[in-house]
């Protein structure tokens, strides 16, 4: 079995392209699955050197990268003539292999599938200088059982240009037309005297999408009507057959200016597409009601005329009656449209927001490095927060902090960097951790281990200094969580009745937390430090 790196046995093949294979490896220090892309440097030293800068400069800038649908360059080297970058491995089906499995999509999966990709490359295009992806397709969309979609490149080597300020992400060969990729492909990039802008990326989200819901051999021309063919509503397909119309104009000025717009554009799809599924159904129920009404006796129709006369009558009457509550009415409707959301429009919110924050989640729990571990908790507690201020949900989960402190201490140490990152959060977050009093006590008393223990110093040096210090923080953090396990033992005391294991406990704390506070005393006394 090749091992390469010194580390990272490769276990297999799982895409070629170009001058590029990519390999399954295990690492054999983490134990831990990687993807690697092998680059063969060919040509004279000078084009060797151009290739290593580009794929340097490629991985320099994916690192600065945080988001959970690219996957992260963790290293890089060169050896025996190749050179080697080692990527998270993501598992999944890529949308080409999908296609081809399963056949076309339908319109809400493709427009799930759109909007996605519009997120992903807004990110790459809100960094500065922005980053073009350059040349998506099918085969580098991988799409996971849930549903989630993440960015690869198991295709050719890339290589980044500078064009006006704009760092774009191209093949190494792009330049000769026969490596390019000529269906997904914006015009202006096989063009070299064209210069790459985030509507190229438009262009080749529209093309992917068109992949997806269209059979390949359709020409742009004969789009609409090949759709209708094969789907059902033809509203929502006329609108999204318009908005990938213009996403893959020939001219960059025609399209949308950049994938924002056109995530507002799908967005427009998908609402009209839900409206059309409620129309339907009314439609239904109301063709059934009238052909039911049809076959009424004329009698009983004349009875219904009766009665709605007499009903008039009775509107005319207390028609001045009724002005009075107008007004009223008027503003309890306005107040009510203002006070929240569609209730179907907040599940979805909801349900975004869940998925966002179970994906920053998962990925910290399977991250090793602590400072990155720290970025995706750093993204999950946000999501908290704003789901917090939006009322979607009452209170803020501390399983994120616990599983960062986790991650940190794994090596039985806790570093500057490490101690700020988690405080930071603790700081910024106070306001909402703080009522939550039982885990708010119990993340004092970790946090207070944390310093006793395995803090690594704020000077990084071993004295009796040093390790006052520590116990004096520590000390602040068991006296905090002293406090609000009084405030429970008052809660407790006014409860009618309080179970013998929650006593038990209560006062094994009150213990603890005493001999801590206590030892932090008298070493204070022993090493005579004021």
């Amino acid at each position: 079995m090749v091992c390469v790196g010194g580390r990272y046995q490769l276990l297999g093949e799982l895409g070629r392209g170009g001058t590029s294979t990519v390999f399954l490896a295990v690492d054999t220090v983490l134990h831990k699955q990687w993807a690697v892309k092998e680059t063969l440097l060919y040509g004279n030293e000078e084009y060797q050197q151009h290739i290593i800068q580009s794929l340097r400069a490629e991985a320099n800038v994916l690192k600065e990268c945080d988001h959970p649908a690219i996957p992260r360059i963790v290293d890089f080297f060169e050896e025996n003539g190749r050179a080697y970058a080692v990527r998270d491995y993501v598992k999944g089906r890529s949308l080409k292999s999908i296609v081809e499995e399963s056949g076309l999509q339908n319109v809400e999966t493709v427009l799930d599938l759109g909007m996605q990709l519009c997120s992903i490359l807004s990110y790459l295009h809100s960094h500065y200088p922005p980053i073009i992806y350059g040349d998506l397709k099918p085969s580098q969309v991988m799409i996971s059982e849930d549903g989630t979609v993440r960015l690869i490149d198991f295709g050719a080597a890339t290589q980044l240009y500078a064009n006006g300020g704009v760092l774009d992400l191209r093949t190494i060969d792009q330049c000769d037309a026969r490596f390019a990729t000529n269906i997904f492909t914006a015009p202006e990039i096989l063009n070299e005297n064209s210069a790459a802008t985030t509507s190229s990326d438009v262009y080749s989200i529209g093309m992917t999408l068109r992949y997806a819901l269209l059979p390949t051999e359709v020409p742009k021309t004969n789009v609409q009507s090949a759709v209708l063919l094969s789907h059902e509503n033809r509203e929502v397909v006329e609108q999204l057959v318009s908005v990938l119309a213009i996403a893959t104009a020939t001219k960059p000025s025609h399209r949308y200016k950049d994938c924002d717009e056109m995530f507002s554009a799908l967005e427009a799809c998908e609402h009209t597409e839900k409206h059309s599924q409620q129309c339907d159904t009314s439609t239904n129920v109301l063709r059934r009601k009238q052909c039911k009404n049809s076959f009424k006796p004329r009698k009983k129709r004349y009875a219904i005329t009766a009665l709605i006369v007499v009903v008039l009558v009775f509107i005319v009457i207390l028609f001045n009656c009724l002005g009075l509550f107008v007004g009223n009415a008027f503003v309890n409707r306005n107040k009510q449209s203002f006070d929240g959301e569609p209730s179907s429009k907040r599940i979805e919110e909801i349900r975004k927001n869940n998925k966002s924050y179970d994906s920053y989640m998962q990925l910290a729990e399977r991250e090793s490095n602590s400072d990155i571990a720290c970025r995706y908790i750093s993204h999950a507690m946000q999501v908290q927060n704003s789901m917090i201020k939006k009322k979607y949900i009452s209170k803020i989960s501390f399983k994120p902090l616990q599983i960062l402190l986790q991650i940190q201490l794994a090596d039985q140490q806790w570093s500057a960097n490490e101690e700020q990152c988690f405080v930071g959060l603790i700081n910024k977050y106070e306001q909402n951790l703080r009522p939550v009093n039982k885990d708010w006590l119990n993340i004092s008393i970790e946090i207070g281990k944390a310093y006793w223990y395995y803090f690594a110093g704020f000077s990084g040096k071993v004295s009796q200094t040093e390790r006052l210090s520590r116990m004096r923080v520590a000390k602040v953090w068991f006296q905090e969580a002293q406090k609000y396990e009084k405030d429970a033992n008052k809660a407790s005391s006014q409860a009618v009745e309080t179970n013998s294991d929650g006593i038990s406990h209560t006062v094994s704390n009150q213990k603890m937390l005493s001999a801590y506070i206590a030892i932090s005393d008298a070493y204070a006394q022993l090493v005579d430090v004021s």
